[in-house]
């Protein structure tokens, strides 16, 4: 999954994915969340989303600023998700018309 990659709305997704749907006879499907990265290898997006633990992401991103590890639940605790959301969406609303990219490495 190591590459660059565009930042698509929901819209956009399920046109695409419905389009491929319609044509095998199948029935429309509606994403969950607002923004997805586009054209990943082996996916037909990849959800960006708020969350608070290992259990929210299930292969998506989730936006936050830090990481606490939860003893009790002995799992990582993603902080202040919800906001960085926030913020990182409207940073897609206001430059997304003209295109966003994000790159995915790994060290």
């Amino acid at each position: 999954m190591h590459g660059t990659y565009n930042i698509i709305t929901k819209a956009e997704l399920e046109k695409r994915i419905n389009k491929q749907r319609r044509n095998r006879g199948e029935n429309d499907v509606h994403l969950r969340f607002g923004w997805y990265v586009d054209n990943v290898p082996g996916r037909s997006g990849i959800a960006i989303h708020g969350g608070t633990n290992g259990d929210d992401t299930s292969g998506c991103l989730l936006p936050g600023d830090s990481l606490e590890y939860k003893e009790q639940v002995q799992d990582y605790t993603i902080k202040n998700s919800t906001k960085k959301k926030n913020e990182l969406f409207d940073f897609f609303k206001q430059y997304g018309k003209n295109g966003i990219k994000i790159n995915i490495g790994f060290k």
